[in-house]
């Protein structure tokens, strides 16, 4: 009918023709171009629309001749407004957090009136690759050259006919640090002649070296866990001296932790006690 909508991929023209002389063939026409004909009642016609049919108003048009050759015509005009491809973000969810390095694996779904052709994914707005077949689906590697905050992740649906549709999120991504504790001597613990300090150091991607300082002054490195170094305490001021240890991962990320303890049995001078929470 005149002004109507569609959206379908067979536009079905129907005709009501009538002649006392009796109706030999209906023509359909397309845009004025020819498209089919019908010699028997009702009259009608299935148009496949073609893969990338534009958008917007189209001309439908019938001939109709009788058995003497008398022809008339009708015409109509409609509007064609192709349905966009439904797709969404299936995993991961929106917000969610990462750390590096990793892949993260981008899973889609999309469905459409006709065939879909492809999803492509993006990361902040950098393509990254395309899947034509179910489940829709890209592993994206974070890389330790991939900055930490907050990234966006896109994908983008084709049909057949050319339409297109998308999705995205937000998510973000932390750096991982290693995870250090001295776990002997204790914080505040009162130690003399020779200390063993040991180290807990721990990271997703592996400990590389842990590093050990008696206040400035370098004590030495391990770099197998158990995680441990031996001080001569006799030789250190007696008073109040600050442990640390540093530890660095694979990915040249640091993590460090800290004790403050107290020397008896060194040398004579003494240090000053620090604030212990």
């Amino acid at each position: 009918v005149e002004g109507a909508v569609l959206s379908t991929t067979v536009i079905t023209i129907e005709a009501n023709c009538t002649s006392p002389n009796g109706i030999s063939r209906v023509n359909f026409y397309i845009d004025g171009g020819y498209v089919g004909y019908d010699t028997t009642a009702p009259y009608s016609y299935n148009y496949a629309v073609p893969d990338g049919w534009p958008n917007g108003r189209h001309l439908a048009s019938i001939v109709a001749e009788d058995s003497a050759g008398t022809k008339r015509y009708d015409t109509v005009i409609f509007t064609f407004q192709d349905a966009t491809p439904q797709i969404s973000i299936s995993s991961p969810s929106n917000g969610t957090t990462f750390h590096s390095p990793q892949s993260i694996q981008i899973e889609a779904t999309a469905s459409d009136d006709v065939d879909m052709e492809q999803v492509a994914f993006y990361a902040d707005g950098m393509y990254l690759g395309y899947d034509s077949s179910t489940p829709y689906s890209y592993s994206w590697t974070i890389s330790q050259t991939t900055p930490a905050g907050t990234h966006y992740l896109e994908v983008r649906a084709k049909d057949k006919n050319g339409r297109e549709h998308y999705d995205s999120i937000m998510v973000f991504l932390t750096e991982d640090t290693p995870q250090v504790t001295i776990t002997t001597p204790t914080n505040g613990s009162t130690v003399s002649g020779t200390v063993t300090i040991n180290v807990n150091a721990v990271d997703q991607t592996g400990i590389y070296r842990v590093y050990t300082y008696v206040d400035a002054n370098y004590l030495g490195y391990d770099s197998s866990a158990p995680y441990s170094f031996s001080w001569d305490s006799s030789t250190t001021y007696n008073g109040w001296h600050l442990l640390t240890v540093y530890a660095k991962d694979q990915n040249n990320h640091w993590g460090y932790a800290q004790v403050w303890v107290n020397v008896t049995g060194g040398t004579t001078a003494t240090g000053t006690p620090p604030h212990i929470d």
